[in-house]
């Protein structure tokens, strides 16, 4: 990989995407050559992530820069490769999905045809059994991997729907279970920042408030039906990339771009923890998970009920959809364990006493 060093890749990361079941709210995203995009449901501010991200695992590299591991059918998946710090080197900008029992490489579209490696002899990791996925993050394994271990990706309807699984419109931190900033980002200033930056004075360090309260959202996200806390808002700066946090976004250049162009590695702050800030030392674990928060584009929301502001009627919208989504995956499911001789599984996670809503009315909402 051209502009970084041979052997700085130690991990591969597995990302899987979950998809909003309906549009609530929105924000608007600038990029370059006055290009905006307006983001429905958003789960970040300004031109932060646009999809729910639920990092699955991290898989090691071998010595000659191949990996092989295991990862859910039927997922949006996105990659990265991590550095010995736990930084992002290269992001996918894009998702690809497998089907049940697919195999897939990487090589062959991802290099120049005159700089693909020479097929004469077996990689590495092709000499073992894939690997299974170890999350970097506290918590262990993610949720659903661990359901589809443990039962499969027919024993229920959740475990077929996977990371699109109905979550009720409660703020309820146990179904967040994808990369949540409440979560695992307030913690780590809860624990080491709010000493100084609380918001107590006009004057630094005080005047920057890193506490979990509710922020005042900036005029381009007052439409985002989000509560949006007073840290997020303060360390992404109203979510547009700057020098101090520096994440690829979806409106940003088309062409390739080389390795450490964008993530944790190229941002002040990230750095400043790394060094330590005024005998505030974060552990490794901690300063993964920063780094982590920042290569996946500052997402804010671990699923996308998190800290909502929507009323009686946007709640009804979400269930609604949420209702069909779930109908359809059922017919789906019960079809394929059908044609496996299986009997049908129940319809779970059902929300009831819920009507279609009023369509006329969103436009005057």
């Amino acid at each position: 990989m051209a502009g970084a060093p041979s052997g700085c890749v130690r991990k591969l990361r597995v990302i899987g995407l979950e998809y909003r079941p309906v549009h609530i709210g929105w924000n608007w995203q600038y990029g370059w050559h006055s290009t905006q995009g307006k983001i429905g449901t958003p789960i970040a501010v300004g031109n932060g992530a646009y999809d729910v991200k639920h990092v699955l695992g991290e898989a090691d590299v071998e010595a000659d820069g191949s990996c092989s591991f295991k990862t859910p059918a039927r997922t949006p998946l996105v990659f990265q490769l991590i550095d010995q710090d736990g930084c992002c080197i290269q992001t996918m900008r894009s998702w690809s999905t497998l089907q049940p029992g697919e195999i897939n490489g990487c090589v062959g579209c991802h290099e120049h045809p005159h700089q693909a490696g020479i097929d004469n002899a077996q990689a590495i990791a092709l000499r073992r059994a894939p690997q299974k996925l170890k999350s970097p993050l506290p918590g262990g394994t993610h949720p659903f991997l661990a359901a589809l271990e443990k039962e499969g990706p027919l024993a229920s309807l959740d475990n077929w729907m996977g990371l699109n699984r109905t979550k009720a419109v409660v703020d309820n931190t146990d179904q967040n279970d994808g990369f949540s900033f409440t979560r695992l980002i307030q913690p780590i200033l809860d624990a080491k920042c709010i000493g100084c930056h609380n918001g107590s004075g006009d004057k630094a360090p005080a005047a920057m408030d890193l506490r979990g309260t509710r922020g005042q959202l900036p005029p381009s996200d007052d439409q985002s039906k989000r509560k949006y806390s007073t840290a997020y808002l303060a360390l992404t700066y109203k979510g547009q990339c700057n020098e101090k946090i520096n994440f690829a976004h979806g409106l940003g250049f088309a062409p390739f771009k080389p390795p450490y162009f964008f993530g944790a590695a190229k941002s002040s702050v990230w750095r400043m923890l790394a060094k330590g800030h005024h005998e505030v030392r974060l552990t490794d674990a901690e300063l993964r998970t920063f780094a982590c928060w920042i290569d996946l584009a500052v997402p804010f929301c671990g699923s996308y009920v998190e800290r909502h502001d929507w009323n009686d009627w946007y709640r009804q919208r979400y269930e609604y959809a949420c209702n069909k989504r779930a109908a359809f995956a059922w017919l789906e499911l019960n079809e394929v364990r059908k044609g496996l001789r299986q009997p049908p599984v129940p319809l779970t996670g059902f929300i009831p006493n819920v009507a279609e809503p009023r369509r006329q009315k969103f436009w005057s909402e």
